[in-house]
């Protein structure tokens, strides 16, 4: 197993994740490739579906055949890019909402309507769900993150 770890490692490609086999866990990709750590649904779809956006992983999974685009590990892979580019700019609005020192019960509804809205907006992308609920959901998750800039911003305006 230590074996395996320190020959994925010195092969400059991938580091090992979690117990058991290399085979059955997560890998983070060093050189640009279509996994990381943390999306399992993308590794679980790459996988699932034995599509793989780089030769040299199509070759370690089974051969050059499987280097190919699926549209489902695509579509998986748009809804994670998705959600990062919507998820860190909450989190860093989050961080100075919170040094505000707000009312916990306020900011409670603020983290809970912003994740309930990114989670709809996951799932109705992944589930390809008709045309509005993506984007209600995208504009409730988006209402919270107006309503702390905001707060922020009228916080900060004595100080100009």
């Amino acid at each position: 197993m230590a074996q395996s770890l320190k020959n994925c490692e010195s092969a400059g490609q991938h580091v090992w994740l979690g117990a058991g086999e290399p085979g059955n866990h997560a890998y983070l990709q060093q050189g640009g490739g279509n996994r990381s750590c943390s999306p399992d649904l993308s590794l679980w779809s790459t996988r699932n579906f034995q599509a793989f956006a780089n030769p040299e992983d199509a070759l370690r999974n089974g051969g050059l055949q499987y280097y190919r685009e699926d549209p489902d590990v695509e579509r998986c892979r748009r809804a994670h890019r998705n959600d990062m580019e919507n998820i860190f700019p909450f989190l860093f609005l989050g961080a100075v909402y919170s040094l505000l020192e707000p009312s916990p019960a306020v900011a409670r509804i603020h983290f809970f309507i912003f994740c309930v809205g990114r989670i709809v907006h996951t799932v109705a992308y992944l589930l390809q769900l008709r045309a509005p609920t993506r984007s209600v959901a995208y504009g409730v998750a988006q209402l919270p993150c107006f309503s702390m800039a905001l707060q922020i911003l009228l916080a900060a305006a004595p100080y100009w």
